[in-house]
């Protein structure tokens, strides 16, 4: 099994994307740790590319948004 781990700075990106973050598919499993970071658990190295690449997108699609303050 293979385990990533993210921290992120800003605690407000881990608020704006914890909807994405609980997450259990067939190979990987996302979510949020005690600790405030984000860890992929997944059974092979294809699988923790997929995850960390979606992470990596809803990531700096948050950081765009929020960029903008249009909220």
């Amino acid at each position: 099994m293979i385990k990533i781990t993210i921290a992120v700075d800003d605690e407000k990106y881990l608020r704006a994307i914890e909807p994405d973050l609980n997450e259990n598919g067939k190979r990987t499993k996302i979510y949020l740790s005690q600790d405030k970071k984000i860890v992929i658990e997944a059974l092979d190295v294809n699988a923790a590319r997929a995850a960390v690449s979606t992470i990596g997108r809803v990531l700096n699609v948050a950081r765009k948004i929020m960029e903008v303050n249009v909220w």
